[in-house]
C-alpha cells in the first residue's frame, strides 16, 4: 500500500512537472504573438512613411 502510494505521489510530481513547462510554453507563445503584432505595427507604419514620402515627393 505504501509502495502504491508513493508511486501516485510521484506521478502526481511528474504531471506537476509537466503542467508548469506548459505554462512556460504558453506564455513563450504569448510573448512571440505580442512580438509579432508589434512588428507588425512597425511594418505598417513604414508603410505608412513610405506612403506619405511619395506623396511628398509627388508635390515636389
Amino acid at each position: 500500500m505504501e509502495e502504491i502510494l508513493k508511486q501516485i505521489l510521484n506521478k502526481l510530481e511528474k504531471l506537476e512537472s509537466i503542467e508548469n513547462k506548459i505554462d512556460r510554453i504558453e506564455s513563450d507563445i504569448s510573448a512571440i504573438n505580442y512580438t509579432s503584432k508589434q512588428m507588425d505595427n512597425k511594418i505598417d507604419s513604414i508603410t505608412n512613411v513610405e506612403a506619405n514620402l511619395m506623396e511628398v515627393k509627388a508635390n515636389i
